[in-house]
């Protein structure tokens, strides 16, 4: 009998212990979910619409136009990126004629190309998010 309570209070004991780590780890995930969250809005309102970038280039554009000599690589530079952004808009007008779902695909791909926004907000929150888990797992593995 002795041995019987002696084995049920160590199995309580295991049990508890095996659970324990999760509520440890709910508000670093909180915080990691928070930060990825707010990053994703935070580049979503500092980043123009292709339109608005075509208008600054294109102002820009009106400016160094009227003395292509004095900048010329500077003016060659401008002109591919009107290029660019008018290529982005008439993806996305070709993205819009197929359909609500293939705009807002075309949206994140061009949202999330290699000039988006994805390599800062990932760049924030992976050194974060790596360390709060090392810092859950040391906790863990010490208690």
């Amino acid at each position: 009998m002795i041995v019987t309570l002696a084995q049920a209070a160590n199995d309580d004991a295991a049990a508890a212990a095996g659970t324990q780590w999760w509520p440890g780890a709910l508000v670093p995930i909180g915080v990691v979910v928070a930060a990825l969250i707010a990053g994703y809005f935070g580049g979503r309102n500092a980043r123009k619409t292709p339109h608005e970038k075509l208008a600054a280039l294109a102002d820009i554009y009106d400016k160094l136009g009227k003395r292509p000599d004095t900048f010329p690589t500077q003016f060659e530079t401008l002109e591919a990126a009107i290029a660019h952004e008018v290529e982005n808009i008439e993806k996305l007008r070709k993205a819009a004629e197929q359909g609500r779902i293939a705009y807002i695909e075309e949206r994140f791909r061009l949202a999330f190309s290699a000039d988006g926004a994805l390599g800062s907000v990932l760049g924030a929150v992976v050194p974060a998010a790596l360390a709060t888990l090392l810092a859950v797992a040391v906790n863990a593995f010490l208690s």
